[in-house]
Order: structure tokens, then C-alpha cells, then sequence
């Protein structure tokens, strides 16, 4: 085993230019040096472009592509035709990472011979305070998890992004990412991952920044796109009956409430004669599916579906009072 392996980052770039310098920085300057830095110029509009190529003059690092605009996944496939490290992350280019982060990274590999390693992230506002942690306080430790927990971490937990893990550059092979879609993709690629590996190791401490950017793709309004969401839960519930089956339920249960999630934009953007044909088919997968799941949502949950199925108006005014939560 190379104690010392090359370590491919891929860092998909659009519109994105008050944040580059810093995701950048925080690879070029991690304390471990083994590494391949890919930046990915998705067709962006603003100065992405020049950035990238600027920071490719001052590291020898980095490996600069300009490519016509084909959204995140194409971004990430073209990356990963071009890598050759061992090992593949993925940092987007509007978050960080802390300057050790591949350092200990590199002693679960040695450590365990792992081909997927899990890191911890938080989510942080633009001045970099902390919003949220996913979990419990981490306890600074690095170890070994079976497979089960790995399913139940990208399952159970939902750390299903791409971007807090480091894959052994043999899964991808014949795998890409799907292009087109926009809202899901990760975690379906995730489980897709995880039946290619044969061992699996945790880095418990928070290495990985997400920046709660307003005009990145999971904060942009309700469009067409958003329907992905649906399909990939879809994708997933229909993956793990066959493979991880004691998730099941849960994921049944998620492919159910995407389509509650669906709605609300609908009806808060006053969109509903515009999707009349998208809606019918979420009601009528709701409809013949609630028997199946009710007994697995909140009361809150179960509020919001009867509300919406049987009181328009007043499932209006629940949906106002979840935006003024959520902001």
C-alpha cells in the first residue's frame, strides 16, 4: 500500500467567483501535499474562468478544464475523465475545508486499507459561523465501520452528499454521474458506491465547511428541475428494497414526503396552473401510497398531507408559516 497516495480533488466552477479563492486555498493549502487539483470551469459566466486559470499559474497542482455549461454531474464526470489519483473527493466551489482534512484522511487509508472514508461537515453562514452540525458531537476519533454502518450513516442519517467522503478511485469505474438532473443525485451514487467497497473508515471530527450560499442550486426557486427530487427517491426506496431492505420503509417514506416537499413551492409561488399535469401524478401516488406510510409520519407531517389533500386554503397558509420557519 502506497502510504503516500495521489489524491484527486474535483472541484465543479460556476458562478461561483466570490467564493473560489478561499475553496481553493483551503485545498492548496492542506497539510497533506499529495494531490491532484482539478477545477472544472462548467461554462461560467462571470470571471470563474480567469480565476481558475490564475491559480493554476501560482500551483502545479492544478489542472485547469473550460467546458460548455452541463451542470453539476457533467462537471463531475469530466473531472473523473481526466483524474488519476488513487483516491477522488469532490469539493464544491462554494465551501472549504479545513487544512488537515486529506491529512487524516490518508491515516484511515493507512490505517485500514479503506476504499470509502467518511468525514464530518457542518453547515455555516457566509461570515463562517456555525448553523448546524448532522449528529452528535464528534469525538475526534478515526475508525473502522462495517458496511451496515456505512448504509445506515448514508441511509439512516442521510450523509449522502458527495463532498464529506473520499472514494478509492476503482469505484468509479463504470459508474457516472447522471446528467440533466439537478436535486438527488448524490445519494443514489452513494449506495451505487458503497456496494463496490470492501472497507470502510470514519474520520470523526468536522473537516468539511458547506456555505450556505443563497444562489446556489438547493436555494433556487421552484423550476422543472425540481421534480429530480422525486425521481431520485424513487430511484433510492426502489435500490435499497432490493439491497439494503431493512431501510426500506424509511426510504418508502421519503419517496412520499419529496412529493409533500414538491408542493409547497407549487402553491406558495402560485404555480399550480402551470404543473396541473405534474400535480395529478404527485396526488395520485400520495393517494394510493398513505395507507402504506402513514403510520411512519409526524404529527406534523400528517397534518400538512390532510391539509393539502382536503383544505386548500388552509394548507396555503400552513405553507406561509413553514417559509417564515425555515428562513
Amino acid at each position: 500500500m502506497n502510504n503516500t497516495p495521489l489524491i484527486s480533488v474535483i472541484v465543479p466552477v460556476y458562478n461561483v467567483e466570490k467564493y473560489l479563492r478561499k475553496c481553493v486555498n483551503s485545498i492548496v493549502n492542506q497539510t497533506y501535499k499529495n494531490l491532484e487539483i482539478i477545477l472544472v470551469d462548467d461554462g461560467s459566466p462571470d470571471n470563474c474562468g480567469k480565476i481558475c486559470d490564475e491559480l493554476a499559474i501560482k500551483d502545479n497542482r492544478i489542472k485547469v478544464i473550460h467546458k460548455e455549461n452541463g451542470g453539476l454531474s457533467s462537471a463531475r464526470n469530466a473531472g473523473l475523465d481526466i483524474a488519476t489519483g488513487e483516491y477522488i473527493t469532490f469539493v464544491d466551489s462554494d465551501d472549504y475545508i479545513e487544512n488537515d482534512t486529506y491529512e487524516k484522511v490518508v491515516v484511515a487509508i493507512n490505517k485500514f486499507d479503506s476504499d470509502l472514508i467518511f468525514f464530518r461537515e457542518k453547515s455555516v453562514d457566509e461570515s463562517g459561523k456555525t448553523v448546524y452540525i448532522n449528529g452528535d458531537t464528534p469525538s475526534g476519533k478515526i475508525y473502522e465501520i462495517s458496511k451496515d454502518d456505512a448504509a445506515q450513516l448514508i441511509i439512516g442519517r442521510q450523509i449522502n452528499g458527495m463532498c464529506d467522503k473520499v472514494y478509492k478511485a476503482s469505484i468509479f469505474d463504470g459508474l457516472c454521474f447522471e446528467e440533466g438532473l439537478l436535486h438527488g443525485e448524490d445519494f443514489m451514487y452513494n449506495l451505487l458506491a458503497l456496494s463496490k467497497v470492501s472497507s470502510v473508515s470514519y474520520v470523526d471530527q468536522i473537516k468539511y465547511s458547506y456555505v450556505m450560499n443563497s444562489s446556489s442550486i438547493t436555494h433556487q426557486g421552484f423550476n422543472k428541475n425540481s421534480f429530480d427530487q422525486v425521481y431520485f427517491k424513487d430511484a433510492v426506496a426502489s435500490y435499497v428494497e432490493e439491497y439494503f431492505p431493512k431501510f426500506t420503509a424509511v426510504c418508502q417514506k421519503r419517496a412520499f414526503l419529496a412529493r409533500l416537499r414538491v408542493c409547497r413551492p407549487i402553491y406558495f409561488e402560485k404555480l399550480e396552473k402551470q404543473y396541473v399535469t405534474e400535480i395529478n401524478e404527485l396526488n395520485e401516488y400520495m393517494l394510493k401510497n398513505y395507507s402504506n406510510i402513514k403510520n411512519q409520519l409526524s404529527a406534523v407531517e400528517m397534518i400538512e398531507y390532510r391539509l393539502y389533500m382536503n383544505f386548500k386554503p388552509l394548507y396555503k397558509i400552513f405553507v406561509k408559516v413553514v417559509k417564515k420557519l425555515r428562513k
